[in-house]
């Protein structure tokens, strides 16, 4: 089982050299932004990151968005090893939009994760009531 913790804002700097190599990964299909438009988003606090800990050897961005009738936990970005027990990121992700009021997780993925998160429901986005 992998440890999976949130990175506060001030240590993200501290912990840059070894999440942005991480971070570019993620990037690789979203031509939208940039490494330093993530560091600076997760200093200012915008958007969060989990990663595996200590080995920092899978990250998930994510972001919160208040709609008029839902808080949602948003995953922007995810990159890294697929463990063995992967679903520890997910399950620490969604426990923490719960702390923090979220009615809802969604996220983008490829199709083939359906047969791997039974309990989202899809269609282009992944979504899943908390």
């Amino acid at each position: 089982m992998q440890e999976v913790r949130g990175i506060p804002a001030d240590e993200i700097t501290s912990l840059w050299p070894r999440l942005e190599p991480l971070v570019n990964r993620a990037l690789e299909r979203s031509s939208d932004y940039t490494p330093d438009d993530i560091h600076q988003s997760l200093i200012e606090e915008r958007r969060q990151i989990f990663a595996t800990w200590p080995a920092l050897d899978t990250i998930c961005i994510t972001g919160i968005d208040r709609r008029p009738k839902a808080k949602v936990l948003t995953i922007w970005w995810k990159a890294g090893i697929l463990h063995d027990d992967w679903r520890d990121m997910l399950t620490a992700v969604e426990n923490w939009g719960r702390w923090l009021g979220c009615s809802k997780v969604e996220f983008r993925g490829r199709e083939g994760w359906h047969r791997l998160l039974p309990d989202y429901a899809t269609e282009i986005l992944y979504s899943k009531d908390l």
